[in-house]
């Protein structure tokens, strides 16, 4: 349970009900939560991933009045959190960012910054107009982005799903317009 424990070692998480880890070979990680629900939800969060066929896309977060379920899936593992409203994602994405060894936001973030967020704020809201505001709050919760420090792999994630979303808004040939200039924000 090593990974599980030593990434939430030290870490407050508001809320947090449960928190969980199912490696890819089958064993569950957990604190809190009920083992089999939590390994059933890990495999369909898997088999979602493989159907949707988009690895960028590797977060999934369902959010009610009362809960929000977290959870990301990478090929060694699937890892995530249930808290209560007041959980925040930027708190669960770094958790999740030390559970699965990756650097934290400011560590070598490439010259990110928020600006490079202002601007990328800009871009959606020249080409998706008065969708911008409601498309772009959904996507930076849903990318885990940190508006004060942004991270290149959650903007990265920010890109991929304001594409995603973008394409019923103005269509396929506008969407990939406005992402490869969004794109060229991270260069």
């Amino acid at each position: 349970m090593g990974a599980l424990d030593s990434s939430l070692a030290g870490r407050k998480i508001a809320g947090m009900k449960s928190a969980f880890m199912v490696e890819a070979a089958g064993a569950c990680h957990h604190q809190g939560g009920d083992k089999n629900a939590i390994v059933q939800s890990a495999d369909l969060l898997r088999q979602i991933h493989d159907i949707v066929g988009l690895p960028d896309l590797d977060a999934v977060m369902v959010a009610t009045d009362a809960q929000i379920f977290y959870a990301q899936v990478k090929p060694g593992a699937v890892a995530g959190a249930v808290t209560g409203q007041e959980g925040r994602i930027e708190e669960i994405q770094a958790w999740l960012d030390a559970a699965f060894g990756v650097p934290a936001a400011g560590a070598g973030g490439g010259g990110i910054s928020k600006e490079t967020l202002a601007k990328m704020k800009k871009v959606a809201t020249e080409y998706l107009k008065d969708f911008a505001d409601m498309a772009l709050m959904v996507q930076i919760k849903q990318a885990g982005v940190n508006e004060a420090d942004p991270s290149r792999g959650s903007l990265e994630k920010l890109v991929a799903g304001l594409e995603k979303a973008s394409t019923m808004i103005v269509g396929p040939t506008v969407t990939k317009e406005m992402a490869g200039k969004l794109r060229d924000l991270l260069k």
